[in-house]
């Protein structure tokens, strides 16, 4: 029973400190070229709200709660951030508004991944644990790889949106027929350009 105690103490200390790992994070993840601000936009918005409730909100409630709710309460909410986090990870590169982020950007939750890998930690006594920080080594290279290969073929948005506007601001694509676009080879000087 002592040892039990000990140990669902240690937990919610640690719970407790996820919860200030929130609210650094969130600050920390907030403004730059890879920030959450920078994201609007260019995720689509229900997208947006949702990866700032899963990976940001959810977790920083732990500082009022950690010392509060049943064990297995805050262990119930340590897996819903996990596997929200899993998912709204997988979906981020479909929530895009463009096939590339504005300035070079990255995604922002590639900055914030050690907060779900903390809680899963906590959560999860078994060697399963590894499951998570095992998939960061998939996703997040994928995500990268996919997101560069965008940027280097020329991939197109769906439809003209925001990002559009922030990545060709005056217009100049040169995919796209605009100003600087190739228009074929030219023609040999003297080269009669009518129909025969």
């Amino acid at each position: 029973m002592l040892e039990h105690t000990a140990r669902d103490r240690v937990q919610r200390v640690l719970y407790f400190a996820s919860g200030i790992g929130g609210i650094v994070f969130g600050l920390l993840m907030t403004t730059g070229n890879s920030g959450i601000v920078a994201a609007r936009g260019q995720v689509e918005e229900w997208y947006w709200w949702l990866s700032i409730v899963v990976v940001v909100l959810i977790p920083i409630t732990f500082v009022g709660t950690a010392f509060r709710l049943p064990m297995r309460a805050l262990h119930t909410v340590a897996f819903v951030c996990v596997g929200g986090f899993l998912v709204i990870q997988v979906l981020w590169l479909p929530a895009m508004t463009g096939e590339v982020l504005a300035a070079q950007g990255t995604p922002w939750l590639q900055g914030i991944n050690a907060m779900p890998s903390t809680l899963v930690g906590i959560a999860w006594t078994s060697s399963a644990v590894w499951i998570l920080p095992l998939s960061q080594l998939v996703l997040v290279p994928l995500i990268q790889a996919q997101r560069v290969r965008h940027h280097h073929l020329g991939g197109r948005p769906r439809r003209l949106r925001r990002a559009d506007l922030l990545l060709h601001p005056h217009g100049h694509d040169p995919g796209r027929g605009g100003r600087g676009a190739r228009r074929g080879p030219r023609r040999a000087r003297g080269e009669d350009s009518r129909v025969h």
